[in-house]
């Protein structure tokens, strides 16, 4: 049976044998937005931590907001990976076979029932491309696979794992994943039929996007600067790392052999391009920045902070840097939360609440009420902590501190440990009890962060610890929305200005939860009246100092009373709650995006 599904800009057929047809509307002109990952949901795992939900959060605002947008990126037949913990509390990476059809794709084939195909010129051979189609909400997300049993099989693994996260060093497979997501991702989007107004690069990943649109051009006799001012007039690029460092830098010679049928079509022509992704601020000369490269040739370019444009436009010598502050969908958004705040359960899905309404509502709350529900999601944290702890040691009436992401260094997730003695007074209070309960995976190939887990695993497996401190592997996105659900208090400490946003403590923060963090990232646009404000420091010693100083004198006696959470913590804890969900909602900011950039560079 054929089922068909309209939408304003593209009309889907469903077929059987998980297959489909998607035939664009080509007088509709969309943005096309480009990531390396996206994170819609635990049955897709093909997203390492932010950059990803933020992804899956900006397609489902354009969904609620009726946007016009598809999105473009690559399917990983081994997603990221599984994470195991080893007796030595080591990291342990699995890579076990994503199922296309578990994940809800489909394959999207033309007329005759064959797949869609492209190819990619790499080197000195065409490389086959194909695509998955993943429905999020009325936004259509294309998913590129070179695992296509006419490659080679080198080849059929260029898309087999996220970043080339199973190869160590393996800077040939990263430029080659880039290259399927930003060329390959063009061509198919115009083998579709849909017609591009706008080109939004999500990170410097896609960068590459730009070679293929300027090689078109040429090819039909354009000049190569010509090339790039048109390309660039309707290209957008959002920067999520602060430190240039951070971004992809290619060192030229292996860029260009892979780049080798680019440059040949383009000839002198290509040094232009080259020009554009040098001077790089802390790297040697002649190296190739994806993020230099997609900022010297995008019309609008943004940070996703305040703070970060800041720290963006000293790194990388820009007078001003716009910004656009990230923001989560209402998904993130406990049910029964939503329905205390909307009992018509009609604010939450199309349009940015009302700030006047929720103020009003806020105020209405009951604190009897609101003590109950957070008590039960409380005790739903603690029933999923009981799955992983050796006992059922933890306490639904006792104050939790969540934290879930990466294990980056610079996040510190091990800075409460720096002090073990203190930490464990604190924690075992008679009169204010403290549980932790945290997860995070660190890269792969990141050794500091590996160490940085088992530092935080091997504390929760002491004997003196393990009533208190629980790390709980395996960290997705289901794990995540039980944490920030449940945790009273969401611990953030990065080492500032290094975190561009951030966005676990917004998701945290619209379901109840008390913000204790530097103001770093979101953080340093909410006033120190809604939160615990940590005082950031180069030595992690005296953070750590002051943390522990506020967790025994202000978080932990604020928030016991004979009643359990108190009426001061409660009102606070609303406080926050209203203002997070009117600033930090995914719908501001994708509506951000579309009124700022979308609709004045849609051509």
């Amino acid at each position: 049976m054929l089922q068909t599904k309209e939408a304003k800009h593209y009309q889907l057929a469903s077929k059987p044998d998980n297959k489909a047809t998607l035939t664009p509307n080509t007088a509709s002109r969309v943005c096309a937005y480009f990531c390396m990952e996206y994170g819609v949901g635990p049955e897709l795992p093909i997203y390492s931590g932010g950059l990803g939900i933020l992804a899956g959060d900006h397609l489902k605002a354009a969904s609620d907001l009726g946007i016009p947008l598809v999105g473009v990126g690559l399917f990983y037949h081994h997603g990221y990976f599984r994470q195991e913990i080893n007796p030595d509390g080591w990291q342990i990476e699995k890579y076990p076979l994503v199922d296309p059809e578990t994940g809800g794709l489909q394959t999207l084939v033309n007329a005759q029932n064959k797949p869609v195909s492209v190819a990619v010129d790499i080197e000195d051979r065409a490389v086959n491309i194909q695509a998955h189609l993943k429905q999020v909400g009325t936004v259509p997300l294309i998913l590129l696979t070179t695992n296509v049993e006419s490659n080679c099989p080198e080849d059929q693994m260029i898309t087999a794992h996220l970043y080339g996260a199973a190869y160590k060093g393996d800077t040939q497979t990263r430029i080659r994943q880039e290259m399927v997501l930003g060329m390959g991702g063009k061509k198919m989007l115009d083998k579709l039929g849909f017609s591009v107004g706008v080109y939004h690069m999500n990170e410097g990943h896609s960068a590459f996007l730009t070679i293929a649109r300027v090689e078109e051009l040429v090819r039909e006799g354009m000049h190569v600067e010509e090339a790039l001012l048109r390309v660039r007039a309707n290209q957008i690029f959002t920067n999520h790392t602060p430190v240039p460092a951070g971004n992809d830098i290619f060192e030229q010679g292996v860029l260009k052999q892979e780049l080798k049928p680019v440059i040949f079509t383009l000839g002198q022509g290509f040094a232009a391009l080259q020009e554009k992704a040098n001077h790089i601020p802390d790297a040697p000369r002649g190296t190739w920045s994806q993020a230099r490269f997609a900022l010297s040739n995008s019309a609008n370019t943004n940070a996703v902070s305040r703070l970060h444009a800041e720290t963006m436009a000293k790194a990388w010598g820009q007078d001003k840097v716009d910004y656009v502050t990230n923001g989560v969908h209402h998904s993130w958004m406990d049910e029964d939360i939503k329905q205390m705040i909307d009992p018509d359960q009609k604010r939450f899905v199309k349009n940015h609440i009302d700030p006047d309404y929720l103020k009003e509502r806020m105020t209405d709350i009951d604190l009897g009420q609101f003590r109950h529900l957070r008590g039960r999601k409380r005790l739903t944290l603690v029933n999923f902590a009981h799955e992983y702890s050796e006992k059922p040691y933890f306490d639904p009436e006792v104050l939790t501190v969540g934290f879930a992401r990466r294990a980056a260094t610079y996040k510190r997730l091990d800075l409460l440990s720096t002090d073990p003695d203190r930490l464990l007074k604190l924690i075992t209070d008679p009169d204010y009890p403290v549980q932790i309960i945290m997860a995070a995976k660190a890269h792969p190939q990141d050794e500091d962060g590996k160490e940085v887990i088992q530092r935080m695993v091997r504390l929760g497996r002491d004997p003196k610890f393990k009533r208190n401190v629980l790390f709980i592997p395996d960290y997705d996105s289901r794990i995540a929305k039980t944490l920030v659900t449940g945790s009273d208090v969401w611990m953030n400490v990065p080492m500032k200005p290094q975190e561009a946003s951030a966005t676990s403590g917004m998701k945290s923060g619209i379901n109840g939860g008390r913000q204790w963090s530097v103001d770093d990232g979101w953080m340093n646009e909410v006033p120190d009246r809604y939160y615990f404000k940590i005082e950031d420091d180069l030595n992690p010693g005296v953070v750590a100092t002051r943390m522990y100083d506020m967790l025994g004198n202000i978080i932990a006696p604020q928030f016991y009373s004979s009643k359990g959470q108190s009426d001061g913590w409660l009102r606070q804890t609303l406080a926050s709650m209203e203002y997070i969900i009117s600033h930090f909602s995914a719908q501001r900011m994708v509506q951000g995006y579309n009124t700022r950039f979308y609709q004045p560079l849609m051509r």
